[in-house]
């Protein structure tokens, strides 16, 4: 007998933060049975972020962007247990135009490893008048290596994050809604003399998809994300940063199904707006990472189902 299962597809936006990583994710719907679905999955993507630590000045700019590769995997425990786990790692690309003031360009190039995710999603109500309800909770490793810049030392932090998410799909017509709420704790992390405790963050998304046909399912989902202040301690003094933040991003994804156990899908994430502290140039770094510190990220990739 077949029902309908949700595949996620785990990315780090956010997708949460989707956010999620205020990280991202996709969901991939269809009618399949279960039997016909590999328990155990190989996933690869390729993301692009740029906008980390821009900064513009009538006498110099700079722009960081990080091309990176997530290696993973996903397990079905059943049909409403799944577990994912993500390595990511890849290239922070830094330039900088100093010409109002010397004339010189500057460029550098650093290989990474970025911290790894894990992640588990289990279905609570399969089927209820708002449709499927889950919950997930994913965890961040400070397992960051390779030459960072003094502010994104304090990346390489603990986070623990929990969320309940539901699916709608329309039952005459072949549209979906999706709807997320997560929350994120983030520890303390240290550098030299410095710690800094990122604020907590809450995020939300409502996202709005429509299956062309079985094999092509794009989605926009619109999401808020708030970060509470950051605190910083130093050895003789000690800051906290006068309010937190909020941000709003667009998130376009794209999931084709080749077979049940190979899938090509697709995530952009945009960043509309970003609000502005007295004192502080940008905002960008209070989310304490990569994904939310830039201002546009692409990522591609594949799921393909193992045994």
């Amino acid at each position: 007998m077949n029902r309908r299962i949700v595949l996620s597809l785990i990315f780090s936006l956010g997708l949460l933060p989707i956010a999620l990583f205020a990280q991202g994710e996709t969901e991939l719907l269809y009618e399949v049975s279960q039997l016909e679905v590999e328990p155990l999955s190989a996933t690869v993507d390729f993301q692009w972020i740029q906008g980390i630590q821009k900064i513009e000045s009538p006498q110099w700019k700079a722009e960081t962007q990080y091309g990176k590769v997530h290696v993973g995997m996903q397990y079905l425990f059943s049909d409403i247990t799944r577990f994912a786990l993500d390595v990511p790692f890849g290239l922070l690309y830094s330039m900088a135009d100093y010409s109002g003031v010397n004339g010189k360009k500057m460029s550098t190039a650093y290989w990474i490893l970025d911290r790894i995710r894990g992640r588990v999603d289990a279905t609570v109500f399969p089927e209820t008048t708002l449709g499927e309800i889950s919950w997930n909770a994913q965890v961040f490793i400070p397992s960051m290596m390779g030459n960072f810049s003094r502010e994104q030392q304090f990346y390489n932090h603990w986070a623990i994050g929990a969320g309940l998410q539901n699916l709608y799909w329309h039952p005459s017509v072949p549209l979906f809604v999706r709807g997320a709420l997560s929350y994120l704790y983030k520890a303390e992390s240290s550098y030299q003399n410095e710690s800094r405790t990122y604020g907590d963050e809450v995020s939300g998304s409502l996202g709005v998809g429509y299956s062309v046909h079985s094999q092509i399912h794009p989605m926009v989902s619109f999401q808020a994300s708030y970060v509470n202040p950051l605190e910083q301690k130093m050895p003789n003094a000690s800051y906290t940063t006068e309010k937190g933040a909020y941000a709003f991003h667009v998130v376009p994804v794209l999931s084709i199904p080749i077979t049940y156990n190979l899938t090509v899908h697709g995530i952009s994430r945009v960043l509309v707006y970003r609000s502005k502290i007295s004192k502080m140039a940008t905002t960008s770094s209070l989310w304490g990472n990569f994904e939310d510190e830039g201002t546009l990220s692409v990522m591609l990739g594949v799921r393909l189902g193992l045994f």
